[in-house]
Order: structure tokens, then C-alpha cells, then sequence
């Protein structure tokens, strides 16, 4: 990002005019090989691969940076967000805008990928470089594959909002 204007301004002083910088409580750039939480805001950096198990707590905002995502892998990765109705899980890019991050891409059959209510927005990059190959949705289940998904949203994706591959396996949905 940049701007115009003369070094005296201060963009992150929330005492002058500007933009508002967020900084993120903890920023995730390496693949996760040990059990993980996440909570409080959290940025994504980077095509990581999730061979543990990865919680995501109530409340969480994560934001993906430009052409990242997370892939569960087989043996053992999983994807489990924990969000309530009053305290959802927040997922979108940087970016306020459709195919700003890659996807969330399951290709483990673990019982533990569940969403529970997220709001997902934003995903679908596409890009040949990334987990999705050319598909443009936000959620890609693989064949094999598990996710269950309750009382969460997917919107603003460049593509669909969820992709079944076929024998992909459907835990559970509302």
C-alpha cells in the first residue's frame, strides 16, 4: 500500500486522520505440523499445508494475505472452528473482495473438519500457483474427503461457495 502525503502524518496514531492499520495478535506463515489454537485476530501468510490438528476458537477473526490458504492434509490434518452464535468465526482476505485469498481445501477424511457458525467471505483466487488449481470457490472438499458444516455462511466467493469433489464426504450440514 502506499500514499501521498508528507512524513509528519502518522496513519496508525488513531489521534490524526487516515487510514486504520490492523495489527493481527499472531500471524501464521509456516505449515502447522503440531496441534495449534487460534484465537483474537489472526493473518494468514502463504499456500499452507495443516497436518495437525488446527482449532479455531469463538470469536476469531482470521484474514488471509493475497493468494493464501489453508489444504488439511490426509494423515491427520484437521480444520475445526468452533464459533457460536453470539461469537462466529470470521474468514476473509485482506482484501475486501471476491477471489482476494485461495481456499480452504479438505482433503483429509478426519471427523474432526467441522465449521460451526462461520462466516466465510471473499476466497476463490483460483490461481494456478495455489492449493485450488482453477477453482474458484472459498471450501474445497476432495474425493475421500469430510467436512461438516453447521449454521455457518459462504459469501463473495469468486466462484462457488463450496465445492464437493465427487466421494467427497458430507459429515454433517444445517
Amino acid at each position: 500500500v502506499a500514499a501521498c502525503g508528507d512524513d509528519t502524518e502518522n496513519p496508525a496514531d488513531p489521534g490524526q486522520d487516515g487510514p486504520t492499520i490492523l495489527v493481527p495478535d499472531r500471524t501464521l506463515n509456516a505449515d502447522v505440523t503440531e496441534d495449534t489454537t487460534l484465537s483474537g485476530f489472526v493473518r494468514i501468510s502463504g499456500l499452507l499445508t495443516v497436518s495437525a490438528a488446527l482449532v479455531i476458537e469463538p470469536g476469531t477473526w482470521v484474514q488471509f494475505e493475497r493468494d493464501s490458504g489453508l489444504r488439511m492434509e490426509t494423515g491427520g490434518g484437521s480444520l475445526t472452528c468452533n464459533g457460536t452464535e453470539d461469537e462466529p468465526v470470521s474468514i476473509s482476505g485482506i482484501l475486501p473482495r471476491r477471489g482476494s485469498w485461495e481456499a480452504l481445501v479438505f482433503a483429509s477424511n478426519e471427523s474432526a473438519n467441522t465449521m460451526m457458525h462461520c462466516i466465510i467471505s471473499g476466497g476463490g483466487a483460483g490461481s494456478n500457483l495455489g492449493f485450488s488449481g482453477n477453482d474458484t470457490a472459498s471450501v474445497i472438499v476432495e474425493g475421500g474427503a469430510r467436512l461438516s458444516i453447521f449454521r455457518s455462511s459462504v459469501r463473495n466467493s469468486r466462484g462457488d461457495g463450496i465445492v464437493f469433489r465427487e466421494n467427497a464426504i458430507i459429515g454433517g450440514f444445517a
